[in-house]
């Protein structure tokens, strides 16, 4: 019976529970400095962000992930190098529920990295931006080599088993009922790769899509600044209109009043000069 060790796994999450610690809190801190921070020190009480969590969890399932295809591995040579696959249904069963426990992990993967991406886009710093997107790059990137490790390990056991087959037929003439365990055995491994290599084709496309919504956000927020860009303009364009259309006001108003004290000049002219026309006509008359 394989057995599994979680020392590992302990080391992993104490050393996450140490850092943790040591970013977000200050342990030289006394009770009454706690409790009223200083404003210097205001940036190591905060909340460590949502997304740590998730990071945590990703590395703790990679590791977990790791250790199941280690054992998956022992597992295949273990059978292989039995002289007859003879009283393996315990094996089987184990083989059965890793492959599970495997895809199973994989899939969770594929969810937190679509968390985290949606989460990266909703950041509004550019630096936490930059740091989730290396962090999921790296992460599927690891899911990546994983999966190609896990497919290799299932290929190399059905080829392993053919060859073993290959050399044994010309040593038997009829077929015993071993060979057709053998051969029924491979038949269920080919049937649990291609099922693997359609979770596997799943993922990819989960995978490819998470990639073409994240550049569809990415030209949704281009038009976005550039409709910003062109409601600016327009913007512009309209206050100018509006300070045109103020001084033209003005200048209008101005003409007006000019336009009423040439009125006013006129009427004195005209009144002077009928007043020296009468006053000369006043003249004559009395001489």
């Amino acid at each position: 019976m394989t057995t599994r060790s979680l020392t590992d796994i302990f080391i992993l999450m104490r050393n996450n529970a140490s850092q943790t610690r040591n970013m977000y809190a200050d342990q030289g801190l006394s009770d009454r400095s706690a409790l009223v921070p200083m404003e210097d020190d205001i940036e190591l009480g905060r909340v460590p962000p949502s997304w740590s969590s998730m990071v945590e969890e990703s590395q703790f399932t990679l590791m977990r992930l790791k250790s199941k295809l280690a054992t998956l591995k022992d597992l295949y040579a273990n059978l292989i190098s039995r002289p007859a696959f003879d009283d393996n249904d315990r094996d089987e069963q184990e083989i059965k529920s890793l492959t599970e426990d495997i895809m199973r992990m994989s899939n969770g993967l594929c969810k937190i990295a679509g968390k985290m991406e949606a989460e990266g886009r909703r950041a509004v710093s550019p630096l936490e931006r930059r740091l989730l997107q290396s962090v999921t790059r790296a992460m599927v990137t690891e899911m990546s080599t994983l999966q190609a490790e896990f497919k290799a390990v299932e290929s190399n056991y059905v080829n392993m088993v053919k060859s073993r087959e290959e050399r044994s037929k010309p040593y038997f003439d009829f077929e015993t009922e071993t060979v057709e365990e053998d051969w029924g055995e491979i038949n269920l491994v080919q049937q649990s790769i291609e099922q693997r290599g359609v979770d596997e084709k799943q993922v990819e496309n989960i995978m490819r899509s998470f990639v073409e919504l994240r550049d569809l956000y990415l030209d949704l927020s281009r038009l976005i600044v550039d409709q910003g860009t062109i409601l600016d303009r327009i913007d512009y364009h309209v206050e100018q209109a509006q300070n045109q259309i103020s001084r033209g006001t003005q200048k209008i108003a101005k003409a007006a009043q000019y336009q009423k004290s040439h009125k006013k000049l006129f009427c004195i002219f005209i009144l002077a000069v009928t007043f020296t026309v009468l006053f000369i006509a006043l003249i004559v008359i009395k001489l």
